[in-house]
């Protein structure tokens, strides 16, 4: 059952991708710009961490929010939500450009001024200004702790 889940969640990730690779291909082609990307998984430990990859095309950078939610999702009547988020920023090359526990943490300032700030505070989020190029977005559990979550990126 285990790798069955880890499938389907592996299946689910893939799916988005390439859904937003189509996506951004047909938009670009019509002079307009995704502003937000949104997937919700499973998320497990190891190999089973939900994986959100993106592309900054163009020539200047784009400043970005990335969020990690979960225990909001309970709101919405989403049970087994993650409790913990954890998330990852990584450049095309696999290098960590940020991590992000808890948003309140670190940038408070600047996430609450994009509006975007998560509604919980274990909740996490990265604002950060990105060059052209690949990046990944990797939310995990604290502590290893499994769950079903949020993975938002929003262009600003």
């Amino acid at each position: 059952m285990k790798n069955r889940n880890r499938l389907i969640s592996h299946l689910r990730t893939s799916f988005f991708l390439v859904f937003c690779s189509l996506a951004c291909a047909v938009l670009l082609s019509c002079q307009t710009h995704i502003t937000n990307l949104s997937t919700r998984a499973s998320v497990e430990t190891g190999q089973g961490v939900a994986i959100a990859g993106f592309i900054i095309t163009g020539t200047q950078s784009r400043q970005v929010v990335i969020r990690g939610l979960g225990p909001t999702l309970t709101q919405d009547g989403v049970s087994g939500a993650l409790a913990d988020p954890f998330l990852s920023l990584f450049d095309s090359k696999g290098k960590v450009l940020w991590n992000n526990n808890n948003w309140k943490d670190s940038q408070q300032a600047g996430i609450q001024a994009t509006g975007l700030a998560p509604p919980n505070d274990l909740e996490s989020a990265i604002l950060q200004d990105l060059e052209p190029g690949n990046y990944t977005a990797i939310l995990s559990g604290r502590n290893n702790t499994t769950g079903i979550g949020l993975v938002e990126i929003y262009r600003l």
